[in-house]
């Protein structure tokens, strides 16, 4: 699945949602970090990681079997959590046309990383 696809999927799925907003898709995981021949090497049955951030009512619908779903509301994403460094770092941004992950990816780039991979280099 491409990431059009993926991206055209789930904004096809929030139109059936009336009473949730769809405010930011990511994608993630070993299809991002690797290149597809060291994915080879690794999994050749690497599931897709999704993130969706929404407003609103929890969106509820059908993802394809390989997929894992990531849902955080609007509150959640901006009152941060762990995985969002480790996102900051490797994910791919498929929609976000309030800029809500790029505000957040941007402050993690800037403030919490540069501490964070010095750190990591201790161990």
């Amino acid at each position: 699945m491409t990431e059009n696809q993926i991206k055209n999927y789930i904004k096809k799925e929030f139109k059936k949602i009336p009473d949730s907003k769809l405010l930011g898709i990511i994608y993630f995981g070993s299809r991002v970090k690797f290149t597809p021949e060291e994915l080879k090497e690794i999994s050749k049955n690497s599931d897709y990681d999704i993130g969706i951030i929404y407003d609103g009512e929890v969106p509820d619908f059908e993802s394809p079997e390989d997929w894992d779903l990531f849902l955080w509301s609007k509150e959640k994403w901006l009152k941060g959590f762990a995985l969002q460094v480790e996102l900051a770092r490797y994910a791919k941004i498929l929609y976000d046309p309030e800029k809500i992950i790029h505000k957040q990816f941007k402050m993690i780039q800037e403030k919490i990383l540069p501490h964070w991979l010095g750190y990591l280099k201790n161990f």
